[in-house]
């Protein structure tokens, strides 16, 4: 016994410092770690203290905002982002910045529907869970998803979408729909009068369809006859 106790003590010992030599490695890992992901303060902050804006000096940003006074079209910036971009709070606080400075372009590239998790700051979506097929691109193996990774597809024999405008603005704006259809077909829109939006075939490849003018509120009607897939609407 005593033999044995002998022989287990050295062992002991060592394990003992390895364990120590694995601490400090893992210690002096983490430090270096801190080291890489530490951020300097911005030396510019947002001019109305709210904080939400900072200034980090990107060498691209002077050039874009100076493209952003010449240009006289209608200007898309896509952000991608985490659930605060999918919630809107990014990226509206943003376009109402940009659109404060620089003119009211239009609500944007919105989802084809009322999307669980999603939120459009200033559109509300009414419309029946029954009356239209969601698919996800987190869920379904389909690559051929459109930007937005959501396709709505209409399942009631007249499936209904309305849009609101949060808050009013009584603006008018082109709407477009990115669609796929396997023949030509049709969306029944009610905005301030009765209007028919026509779309040509795809042969099987995402296209816009023409735009119209609408004001909101806006209603939005397709038969399950027609196998329209909407991928996003966009203005």
């Amino acid at each position: 016994m005593k033999q044995l106790t002998h022989i287990l003590k050295p062992r002991t010992l060592v394990s003992r410092s390895i364990i120590l030599a694995l601490v400090s490695l893992l210690v002096a890992c983490n430090q270096e770690k801190d080291k890489s992901l530490t951020l300097s303060t911005p030396s510019v902050l947002p001019a109305d203290g709210s904080r939400q804006l900072y200034n980090y000096h990107d060498p691209n940003f002077a050039a874009f905002a100076q493209k952003l006074k010449q240009r006289r079209q209608r200007v898309h910036i896509v952000q991608l982002g985490d659930s605060h971009t999918a919630a809107d709070f990014f990226s509206g606080k943003l376009r109402e910045r940009f659109q404060a400075d620089y003119g009211n372009g239009g609500i944007g590239f919105i989802p084809p529907t009322a999307i669980a998790g999603q939120r459009i700051a200033n559109i509300q979506y009414q419309s029946s869970k029954k009356a239209w097929d969601l698919l996800s691109s987190r869920k379904e193996s389909d690559p051929d998803f459109p930007l937005g990774g959501f396709i709505a597809e209409p399942v009631a024999k007249w499936s209904a979408l309305q849009l609101n405008e949060n808050p009013t603005t009584g603006q008018r704006y082109q709407l477009q729909a990115l669609y796929k259809a396997p023949t030509a077909s049709q969306i029944h829109l009610q905005s301030a009068g009765s209007k028919t939006l026509s779309l040509s075939q795809t042969q099987g490849e995402w296209q816009f369809s023409k735009p119209t003018t609408i004001t909101f509120p806006i209603n939005i009607t397709i038969s399950k006859n027609q196998p329209i897939k909407l991928g996003r609407l966009v203005n």
